[in-house]
């Protein structure tokens, strides 16, 4: 595990002083997007990977346990719900014995955030046990929670029984734009590929340049990445889409399970399916493989999906007061 930084580090294990994810200070200025309403300078593929090591890695300490995240613009935006989930699991790790790498995340929103503002992540040791550790992380934006993230670590080990339900990865698809807009996520850090397939969506991702080699960073990244664009495979089955303006839709919740170290250096496959959908609620599945078809992580979305028109009972209409 590589730990050449030129900036400080933190270290919040006080009495180990080692994490699974040495995390970088930052200095005063704010890593974001360009000032509002000026069109962003094109980005060469570098940037893009840096601006993303940064927005997951780079945590400001404000005392044990506790970190402040940074925006991943300036610009008014809906917080990307991988953002808050990766950020999580970054502050997590920097509270785990070096070693340990992640089993599981799994994240519950409740309110809805502002990708132009820091993110507070307090985290919580539940647990300390010989083979694994329990991280509860709190994501808070102006004082209120708006997310939470339960992870699990574990110290490898050997094991006879393995099951490795790998598959066939297909050709990828020509290079394409994205298919939707995504303010508010650093998309510009990935080369994105997809097409239809049976049931869902298959979307063929590479970073556009290295990222540090961490397992946890990695694992972050896969996160991050993951939350793009689940809900439109359900939506799609019943014949919408993310982009439909009749349609309101929000994650309620999001699941991922590492089943090896990851490591996102060549072409990854991610493939969603929907599980089913109705009275408001649809549910996703999803496998991410490698080039040659094994099996990397599992993930599961919780959604609400509504018509605008529908009535929720609470009479405002207010995305905020849907919950």
């Amino acid at each position: 595990m590589t730990q050449d930084f030129a900036r400080v580090q933190v270290r919040t294990k006080q009495r180990t002083g080692g994490s699974a994810l040495n995390t970088p200070v930052r200095s005063g200025r704010q890593v974001s997007g360009p000032p509002s309403g000026r069109p962003a300078p094109p980005l060469d593929a570098a940037t893009g990977v840096r601006r993303l090591e940064r927005l997951l890695t780079q945590l400001e300490p404000g005392g044990p346990g506790h970190f402040e995240g940074n925006p991943a613009t300036d610009v008014s935006a809906r917080l990307f719900g991988g953002q808050a989930m990766a950020q999580g699991l970054t502050a997590a790790a920097a509270t785990v014995d070096r070693g340990r790498l992640p089993v599981s995340a799994h994240a519950v929103f409740l309110r809805p955030g502002d990708a132009s503002r820091r993110l507070q992540l307090d985290v919580t040791n539940v647990r300390d046990g010989r083979a694994y550790a329990t991280r509860g992380v709190d994501v808070r934006q102006d004082g209120r929670v708006i997310s939470q993230v339960v992870t699990q670590w574990q110290i490898p080990e050997d094991s006879s029984m393995r099951f490795d339900p790998g598959a066939a990865v297909p050709p990828r698809p020509a290079a394409q734009p994205l298919p939707y807009p995504a303010p508010g996520v650093v998309t510009e850090a990935f080369d994105c590929r997809w097409a239809d397939i049976d049931n869902g969506r298959g979307l063929w991702f590479r970073l556009r340049g290295p990222l540090r080699s961490d397992p946890a960073l990695h694992a972050a990244a896969a996160l991050y990445i993951s939350d793009l664009w689940l809900l439109d495979t359900a939506l799609r089955r019943v014949g919408r889409r993310f982009d439909d303006p009749a349609v309101r839709g929000s994650t309620l919740e999001h699941s991922a399970w590492f089943h090896r170290p990851l490591e996102l250096d060549g072409w990854s496959y991610l493939e969603s399916c929907a599980v089913g959908i109705g009275d408001g609620l649809a549910l996703v599945r999803a496998r991410l493989l490698n080039d040659g078809g094994d099996l990397l992580a599992s993930f599961t979305q919780g959604a609400s999906v509504r018509d605008k028109t529908a009535s929720n009972g609470s009479g405002t209409g207010r995305e905020k007061d849907e919950r």
